[in-house]
Order: C-alpha cells, then sequence, then structure tokens
C-alpha cells in the first residue's frame, strides 16, 4: 500500500509528523498530546537563557510542534478546518498564540 493510501485509509498520523503534504486534505485535526522537551533539552536552557525561564521554552516547544501538527491539515490550503485539543495546557497554549497573547517578552 502506498503512503498516500494509507493516508486516505487511516488518520492517524504521529504527532511529530513533518514535511509531509499526505493529509493536506483533512479537515479535522484532534491533537491529544501534551507535550514536554526532553529533561536534557530543557536544562540545557535554563542554564544558558537565563533572561528567559524554563516554563517559557517548554511552552514555545509545545506549541511549535502542537501547530507543525496541524499544518498538515487543509489548513495549509487556506481552508476552514476543526481542531480538538483535549489537554487544557495545550488548548490554552493555542487560543494564546491564536490571540497573539502568548509572550509577555520576546525571545531575541
Amino acid at each position: 500500500m502506498s503512503d498516500e493510501e494509507k493516508a486516505e485509509s487511516y488518520c492517524f498520523l504521529a504527532m511529530n509528523s513533518k514535511a509531509t503534504n499526505l493529509y493536506a486534505r483533512k479537515t479535522a485535526v484532534a491533537y491529544p498530546v501534551n507535550i514536554y522537551p526532553r529533561p536534557e533539552i530543557s536544562s540545557f536552557f535554563d542554564c544558558n537563557l537565563e533572561k528567559h525561564d524554563g516554563k517559557q521554552f517548554q511552552d514555545l516547544h509545545a506549541l511549535s510542534t502542537m501547530i507543525q501538527f496541524i499544518w498538515r491539515s487543509c489548513i495549509r490550503n487556506g481552508l476552514p478546518i476543526n481542531v480538538y485539543v483535549p489537554a487544557k495546557r495545550m488548548r490554552d497554549l493555542l487560543q494564546d498564540w491564536l490571540n497573539d497573547d502568548l509572550l509577555s517578552t520576546e525571545l531575541t
């Protein structure tokens, strides 16, 4: 079965999928993941970005991963989609980002 046939026959996709257009016709997305970076990565940023707190990095990492996943759908073609995000933290991050209210300070 080809990748295209798989994309049409079932709709499960790894949460960290990137660089695929196989799901660009999908109109509904569920993102049931509450993601955090690996501890060794978080501790690196906690130690090396003193002016930024670790929570901000964790939130940006989670949001970035979720947006990349959502972008696999037909939204990439300018079409509307339905998004289901059951984890409150992830849903709040997405809503804050959509409302341009995510960061209190810029990362520079």
